[in-house]
């Protein structure tokens, strides 16, 4: 059984360099979203294969 993580960060600057260390570290891209205006993201894998993915969601404003 697996858990999926999704690690939220707050710019598109912050996502491309999330995603680069993730690369060095041995993480394999598996789907590009990158350029979608709503939610942009990456899924990627680990060195075993799991997935997870990069997303640039912002923090929800004050009600």
């Amino acid at each position: 059984m697996q858990m999926h993580m999704d690690f939220r960060v707050r710019s598109t600057e912050a996502l491309e360099r999330h995603r680069a260390r993730a690369e060095s570290l041995g993480a394999q891209l598996l789907y590009d979203r990158s350029q979608d205006q709503g939610e942009p993201l990456y899924v990627l894998a680990d060195p075993a294969g799991h997935p997870f993915c990069l997303l640039v969601q912002e923090e929800p404003r004050g009600l």
